[in-house]
């Protein structure tokens, strides 16, 4: 019950604390209170009539809880579970009373608490209310709460036993020794009423939990005892042993008293002793546990048992065993060969030991144990037929990283080789070894450089074949060939190349060449010196001497042999020829040093040599110091020269003969004609250039004169040739050297066009009157108009002013002019500039001003001395004159006090244009001008200061002003 509500029943309570209980009301008044609301509550504990409160019954609901659940020796997990029983909510029937309101209960409380009564709430309360209906109660949760919560939720199980009378097994939980229930909400208010009867109303409502058996904190009365099956086939046993932590251990033997073959179920049954105990949940130090009574429940179902049946152990008639290399067999094997296992306990199997191990085709009848672990006893013995086969293929792993393998196209692999793809390779009773390995590709089928992931079949000794896979495997090729040397030396007189060829080289060999992979005719032979490099037999110095050289054979892969020494003899003859006894003539030339057929003109005939075929003989043109000589920048004269050709074979012996020469030039120069037009501009004022000519040859060149020099004179001239776009003009070209050779090239093809556009400059400025006669285009140019080809006469000038406007339609102004030139070919240029039309000058105003000025050069005047100006009005119409601004211009900041006007002569109206250094911003009239030819004058006037200092200039002074005058025709 919450606080505010007892506080309520609390102050019922104080109307009769003289007669009831003082002590306790008050202990429970001064608990902490949030508030004095109303609560009807229905009397559960029959409170006195004289309750001036109208109590409301809540609805409660009745907790049993069980405890906490224990493993049992078999680790049968117990769960906590909570029952909970709604009771029907009873109807509120109060007798009629005064209602009491909260103020009312405000004021009945009383201002002095008296001492608290400690004494305990249970000596205040009657006997326990142990109606039938209460005790029914309490009797049936306490079996539902732990008889079968507890007892049966751990016990019930399902167990296997063997088929035979006899036959027994054994288990054991641990369960505690008590269970709960709760009065929750409106459930299991039997729990409060059982409490007590007392017809005082006392709050028995405290009491909310029920205990049974023997609790830690609740200590009451706890037995098991007379554990028995409801089968007559099945007997079971247990002792019950009460632990100190509130908790019992079962141990249980069941034994089968027939033989069965079915499944049996059956119940166990007991007698359970419960002591029960009452226990308020609030204020337990004065509401204390009440014991209420014992429960007994005699040949009660404590558990559910199902036996299922299982067969006698045994071991079959005939087994087989894989072979093996071990004497004894595992454990497992053996427990193979029994049918049937004890369901229960802990076993172990053997049988006896072979000391060659258990080989294939072993047989025999031989004993079988089996081995309780948790008993000293003998060994149950058994007997069965073994025969020992191998079925079992062996085994192996692959080598993650590609195995290296030779290529050999002479045989297939070789069980090592394939075994050294493998990692592991093992088998139940071959030896590794004695496993052999296959591979279905083939190794002299396979080319080196390529590789394979694959599978490899492996097979024991019993033909039982295996697969190990992934295999990988790379062939290679890194072995060098092989073949031995003759001893004798070799005679290579008769070689006329450089490398003595695969034929030559075979002399130095025995009929033995080899390779793992290449065919012999495919092995490459060289002869090297020491240092591995290849022999050129032009290297080698002439000599009778035995030379020294290596051989050294190489595959197709690369791969080289070890280096072998053998000997040779080379050819030590020059080769011969007949000179000529006349100087040789060489043609002048600027690159290009002599051929073989410019050295053949020495000789009368082709020179001979014992080895080297005529047209390998090296010839070359020497100097005394048995350098080459070049004829190459040699200027053309008729001087003879000495020197000496030397005749040489490929074995680099060589023969000299001295010889003369001369470097002549009698060569014209060389080019051909282009096959196509070559276009050139029109120009009837200048000739071809060089440059010009050069275009009309392809690769036009001399033997001696540099392209430059080659003078080009052309047949036709280029000022004659007119235009023609349609075809060209044929034109010879002779082309003379230095020496003055002559060429002629026939027929040159240029093609004269015309492209470009006249040229003309205009008159600057275009002014033009008014009314005036429209004037000639060519009025507009400064000059004649020039062309490339067209005469002036016949360039064509046109003449177009902006928007297509006539000349006699342009307004006094500004306009833009476009003047075009067009020369006989049609070409066109544009010239474009502004044209301006003047008003009729038959009506004018002339102003005459005068060139001096004076400004503070002396005191005269006031350091102003002004001129006359004139203005004569030459038209018909009257003519406004007036000063719209002065603005100062230059070197005028030390007139701050200047004073000036200017003043018309006339009539002597005067206009201030300065005052006091400011200058007039407005405009202002001087005077009217009347008729035609009639003029006025006007002077300027005023002062520069009186503070101004004329000793004090160094320099004069030259101030500028502007002066704007405006003119009005009326």
């Amino acid at each position: 019950m919450k606080a505010k509500k007892i506080r309520i029943i609390a102050t019922s309570f104080l109307l009769f604390q003289q007669a009831l209980l003082p002590s306790v009301v008050m202990a429970i008044e001064n608990e902490s209170i949030a508030n004095t609301e109303l609560m009807e509550e229905q009397p559960e504990s029959h409170l006195s009539e004289a309750t001036t409160e109208v109590v409301e019954e809540q609805e409660q609901m009745i907790h049993e809880e069980q405890p906490e659940s224990y493993l049992s020796e078999t680790t049968t997990e117990v769960e906590e579970q909570m029952i909970h029983e709604e009771l029907p909510e009873v109807p509120n029937e109060p007798e009629p009373q005064a209602e009491v309101t909260e103020e009312s209960l405000e004021t009945v409380e009383p201002q002095a608490v008296p001492p608290l009564d400690e004494s305990l709430l249970s000596g205040y309360l009657g006997r326990l209310n142990l109606t039938t209906e209460n005790v029914r109660e309490l009797t049936n949760h306490g079996r539902s709460s732990y008889l079968e919560n507890i007892l049966q939720n751990t016990i019930n199980r399902t167990i296997d036993l063997n088929t035979a009378a006899g036959s027994s097994t054994t288990f054991a939980v641990t369960v505690p020794t008590h269970s709960l229930v709760e009065r929750i909400n409106g459930n299991n208010g039997w729990i409060s009423s059982i409490a007590t009867d007392s017809p005082a109303g006392m709050p028995d409502e405290f009491y909310t939990q029920m205990y049974y058996g023997n609790h830690s904190t609740h200590q009451n009365t706890y037995n098991l005892n007379n554990i028995v099956s409801s089968n007559s086939a099945i007997e079971v046993s247990a002792t019950v042993i009460k632990n100190a932590n509130y908790t019992a251990t079962i141990n249980f033997t069941v034994t089968r008293t027939q033989t069965g073959n079915t499944a049996i179920s059956l119940d166990i049954r007991g007698n359970v002793v419960l002591g029960s105990t009452v226990v308020a949940t609030q204020f337990p130090n004065i509401a204390t546990p009440r014991k209420v009574m014992e429960l007994n429940y005699t040949g009660e179902t404590i558990a559910h048992l199902t036996i299922n049946p299982v067969a006698s152990v045994g071991v079959y008639e005939n087994v087989t065993v894989q072979a093996t290399r071990n004497q004894s067999l595992p454990q497992s094997v053996i427990q193979g060969w029994f049918h049937t296992l004890p369901s229960t306990g802990s076993w172990s199997y053997s049988t006896l030991s072979l000391a060659g191990g258990w080989y294939p085709g072993y047989s025999n009848r031989i004993p079988v144990y089996l081995h309780d672990n948790h008993s000293t006893a003998n060994p149950s013995q058994f007997w069965t037929n073994v025969t020992v086969v191998d079925t079992e293929a062996p085994t192996g792993t692959p080598k993650t990283a590609r195995t290296e393998i030779q290529a050999n196209r002479h045989r297939d692999f070789t069980q090592e080789e394939l075994r050294s793809a493998l990692n592991t390779l093992s088998d139940n009773w071959s030896y590794p070894e004695n496993i052999k390995v296959t591979y279905e590709r083939n190794l002299s089928e396979l080319r080196p450089g390529t590789s394979y992931q694959d599978f490899f079949t492996i097979t024991d000794e019993s033909l039982n074949a295996g697969e190990v896979s992934p295999t990988r495997i790379a062939i290679v090729d890194t072995l060098a060939p092989t073949g031995t040397v003759q001893t004798e030396t070799i005679d290579l007189s008769e070689v006329t190349t450089e490398i003595p060829s695969r034929t030559d080289l075979m002399q130095f060999l025995n009929d033995d060449l080899d390779d793992n992979w290449t065919l012999p005719e495919n092995i490459i032979i060289q002869l090297v010196d020491e240092n591995g490099t290849v022999i050129n037999l032009q290297n080698l110095e002439s000599s009778d001497a035995i030379q020294t050289g290596y051989i050294r054979l190489e595959d197709e892969r690369g791969n080289q042999s070890n280096l072998q020494e053998v000997k040779f003899t080379l050819d030590n003859e020059g080769p011969t020829g007949n000179v000529v006894t006349q100087p040789v003539d060489f043609q002048a030339r600027r690159k290009d040093e002599l051929t073989r057929d410019d050295l053949l003109q020495f000789f009368t005939e082709d020179p001979l040599d014992n080895t080297t075929a005529s047209d390998q003989i090296d010839l070359s043109l020497r100097n005394d110091l048995g350098e080459i000589v070049s004829v190459v920048n040699v200027a053309p004269s008729m001087t003879v020269y000495d020197a000496k050709v030397r005749l040489q074979d490929i074995r680099g012996n060589q023969t000299e003969y001295p010889v003369n020469y001369r470097v002549i030039d009698t060569q014209a120069p060389t080019g051909s004609v282009k096959g196509t037009w070559t276009e050139f501009e029109a120009d009837r004022h200048r000739d071809f250039t060089q440059e010009e000519l050069r275009l009309l040859i392809y690769d036009l060149a001399d033997n001696w004169s540099e392209l430059e020099n080659i003078q080009l004179e052309n047949q036709r001239h280029l000022f004659d040739l007119s235009p023609n776009s349609s075809g060209y003009h044929p034109m010879d070209i002779t082309a003379t050297d230095e020496t003055g050779n002559e060429y002629v090239f026939k027929n040159t093809m240029p093609r004269i066009v015309d492209t470009t556009a006249p040229d003309g400059t205009l008159k600057d400025p275009l002014v033009f009157t008014k009314g005036q006669t429209v004037p000639d285009a060519r009025e507009f140019l400064d000059g004649d108009p020039t062309d490339n080809w067209s005469l002036s006469l016949d360039i064509q000038v046109g003449v177009a002013y902006e928007n297509n406007v006539a000349f006699a339609d342009l307004a006094v102004g500004d306009h833009g002019v476009t003047i075009t030139l067009t020369d006989q070919a049609g070409n066109v240029r544009t010239l474009n500039s502004q044209v301006t039309i003047l008003e009729d000058t038959s009506e004018y105003i002339d102003v005459t001003i005068p060139v001096n000025v004076s400004f503070a050069e002396s005191k005269e005047s006031n350091g102003i001395v002004s001129p006359t100006y004139q203005i004569q009005n030459n038209a018909e119409r009257a003519v406004q004159v007036s000063v719209s601004s002065v603005v100062s211009q230059s070197a005028t900041e030390k007139l701050t006090e200047i004073d000036l006007g200017v003043k018309n002569n006339l009539n002597d109206n005067q206009v201030m244009l300065i005052s006091s250094g400011k200058n007039l911003n407005n405009r202002r009239e001087l005077g009217t001008i009347e008729g035609h030819s009639t003029s006025f004058s006007f002077s300027l006037f005023g002062t520069v200061g009186e503070n101004f200092d004329f000793e004090g200039l160094n320099d004069p002074l030259n101030p500028i002003y502007s002066m704007r005058l405006n003119f009005h025709a009326q």
